[in-house]
């Protein structure tokens, strides 16, 4: 698991619940309500194990989400033809509080 700190934010590159539970939260709807960091997901569209209802089902829970589909990418790390979409929201999203 890759995982950034920067203030405040969390980015955790392997999800949200592998994430809570290496920082100690118990995983589930209440728990995500009461993450105050902005997060990133990025979801792509073709993933086969999530598919983008699971990464809208996050963007609901968790107040400081923002949802990034990613058209045609799978389920994994973001592959090189979609940086040019990734690499900027994760620059707004950890440029926010500084």
């Amino acid at each position: 698991m890759t995982v950034a700190r920067s203030g405040e934010k969390l980015v955790c590159a392997n999800g949200v619940e592998l994430c809570l539970e290496t920082f100690g939260a118990p995983t589930g709807g209440a728990a995500l309500r009461e993450i105050a960091a902005p997060m990133l997901v990025v979801q792509g569209t073709a993933a086969p194990m999530f598919p983008l209802a699971h990464g809208e089902a996050l963007a609901r829970e968790i107040p400081n989400e923002r949802l990034l589909p990613v058209e045609g990418m799978g389920h994994g790390y973001p592959p090189e033809w979609a940086w040019d979409a990734v690499v900027p929201a994760l620059l707004a999203l950890t440029a926010e509080r500084q």
